[in-house]
């Protein structure tokens, strides 16, 4: 996240008629840090900064902020944390509600303009946060962006408060994803034959989408990025969070 955009979103491409609950995300939080406030300072206190993570879904081929799925609001401070970190964190964010969607949906990280990104002050820094991205072997781009006004100076093709691809904003994005676990439970109606396999071990859960190798309470590969670069698992294989 920068000055040229504030929210980012990741697209989970899914049938038509896959239904999902998503119950908990993780992701590689690799920078994150917050200029302090005083009582001697006028900046806006940056652990109470807005955040949301949004679930969107999509209408031809694009990121439909219209159909919202579900969304957890609630302050940076309390969604990825109130102090910053020394090294990149594996982060584990569950929601409070449950969220159902149905076919593709988007996963957005959504910040208020509050968040400080611009420094002030060269002597104490700006506040920073970053999720680990990757590049599909695919070089297909599923990362969207919603551009600033100030987005405007790095490309003027841009439209400021509306979402757009990465790569069309910026070429050398592109192939660019997020790196995120997505957990809950899938239904597709369509398909049988399809069982959940039972377990005793209450930190199984359903993988829904992962962009690294997936492994069974074994420790057994079941499953690899295919040639996005991707793991789409809905046949509700259990596998350790």
């Amino acid at each position: 996240m920068n000055h040229y955009y504030r929210q980012l979103a990741q697209r989970i491409d899914m049938p038509d008629i896959q239904e999902a609950t998503i119950t908990q995300l993780n992701y590689q939080l690799t920078n994150y840090s917050l200029i302090p406030s005083t009582s001697q300072t006028t900046w806006f206190r940056q652990q109470e900064v807005p955040m949301s993570i949004a679930f969107y879904g999509e209408t031809d081929g694009h990121l439909d902020p219209t159909k919202c799925f579900g969304r957890y609001d609630a302050t940076i401070g309390k969604i990825v944390g109130m102090y910053g970190i020394g090294l990149s964190t594996f982060k584990s964010l569950e929601l409070p509600k449950p969220v159902h969607t149905q076919g593709t949906f988007y996963v957005a990280f959504e910040v208020g303009d509050e968040f400080i990104v611009d420094s002030p002050d060269l002597q104490i820094g700006r506040s920073l946060w970053a999720i680990e991205p990757f590049v599909h072997r695919s070089r297909v781009t599923d990362l969207w962006v919603k551009p600033t006004e100030q987005a405007l100076n790095f490309n003027p093709a841009a439209t400021p408060g509306q979402w757009m691809l990465a790569s069309d904003f910026n070429p050398e994005m592109q192939g660019w994803g997020l790196f995120l676990y997505i957990w809950g439970q899938t239904v597709c109606p369509n398909l049988v034959g399809i069982n959940s396999p039972t377990t005793d071990d209450s930190s199984a859960s359903t993988l829904i989408y992962s962009s690294a190798p997936a492994y069974d309470l074994n420790g057994r590969r079941i499953s690899a990025p295919n040639q996005q670069g991707v793991i789409s698992i809905s046949s509700g294989r259990k596998v350790l969070r």
